[in-house]
């Protein structure tokens, strides 16, 4: 959808734009996937938790979007694993470094704190 970032997204897309960037000597194929997964991170991370919500609209305007923040209501333990995988994918697909921007935001899952057996 338009305007909408999804954090499963960045692992369906990115990997394939880095490959591309590799295969037809694109590099801007892999700033443009960091770029993405800042942005990402700067729309969607939780301030207290450190964990990502699934998604963002930035209309507000999704059925499912939090009419102030655009955010979706949930972090999803699947979509929270493929973020970092997706940064991994793109770490090992090309001698260029993935900043240490970018290798602080794989950590957040970690740091996840549980309260009653569910995301908080």
């Amino acid at each position: 959808m338009p305007n909408q970032m999804w954090l499963d997204g960045l692992y369906m897309a990115g990997p394939i734009a880095v490959q591309y960037g590799k295969t037809f000597g694109e590099p801007d194929y892999f700033d443009m996937m960091t770029y993405q997964a800042i942005l990402m991170e700067s729309h969607t991370k939780d301030p207290i938790t450190g964990l990502f919500y699934h998604g963002w609209d930035e209309t507000k305007t999704a059925e499912w979007a939090d009419p102030v923040t655009g955010l979706a209501p949930e972090f999803w333990g699947r979509a929270l694993g493929w973020y970092p995988v997706a940064l991994l994918a793109r770490a090992s697909e090309t001698t260029r470094t993935i900043s240490p921007v970018l290798r602080s935001r794989t950590i957040c899952t970690a740091q996840a704190r549980l309260f009653s057996c569910v995301w908080r």
